[in-house]
C-alpha cells in the first residue's frame, strides 16, 4: 500500500524554559498509512529527504526508514534528536552533528557513502546497540560516546 509521511511540530513553552521566556520546539517523525491502505504494516516508509535539527529543536526519529542522497540526520546549535529502531542510509554522511547538539542513537543502523557519523565542535552522539556503516570522525571536544553493544564496519 501507500504510505505518507506524518509529521507533528507542537511549538510551547515548558515550565523551565517559560521561566526563562525561551520557546521549545518538539517535532516527532512517525509511520503512517494512507486511508485507502489494506490495513497491514509495510515495515515503514523511504524518506528521501533528509531530518534537519536547528537551535533548540527536539526530534525523535522512531522506526523510520531515511534514504537521503546527501546527509541523513543533521543537527546544530543546541538542537536533541534521538533515533530509536530506525534505519539512515545516506550518500553523504549518515548522522552529522555540529555546536552544541546531542543525538542519541539505540537499536539502529546507521549508513554513509561519506561516513557513518561527522561529529563537531562540543556536540556529542551516544550509541547503544546499532551498527555503524563508515567512518566516524570526532572533531574539537565532540565525541561519540559507544554505550555498548555497537557493531562498527
Amino acid at each position: 500500500g501507500r504510505e505518507r509521511t506524518q509529521v507533528t511540530a507542537r511549538r510551547g513553552q515548558d515550565a523551565e524554559d517559560k521561566d526563562r521566556g525561551r520557546e521549545r520546539t518538539q517535532v516527532r517523525a512517525r509511520r503512517g498509512r494512507d486511508a485507502d491502505d489494506s490495513g497491514r504494516d509495510p515495515g515503514g516508509y523511504d524518506r528521501r529527504d533528509s531530518v534537519e535539527c536547528a537551535g533548540r529543536d527536539r526530534v525523535t526519529i522512531e522506526g523510520e526508514h531515511i534514504s537521503a542522497s546527501g546527509d541523513g540526520v543533521s543537527a546544530s546549535g543546541n538542537c536533541r534528536v534521538t533515533i530509536i529502531g530506525s534505519v539512515i542510509d545516506a550518500g553523504g554522511v549518515g548522522i552529522s552533528a555540529r555546536g552544541n547538539a546531542h543525538v542519541e542513537i539505540r537499536d539502529s543502523e546507521i549508513r554513509g557513502g561519506r561516513g557513518a557519523v561527522d561529529v563537531r565542535g562540543n556536540a556529542d552522539v551516544s550509541a547503544l546497540d546499532s551498527a555503524f556503516e563508515g567512518a566516524v570522525d570526532e572533531r574539537g571536544r565532540a565525541r561519540l560516546d559507544d554505550r555498548g553493544g555497537n557493531r562498527f564496519n
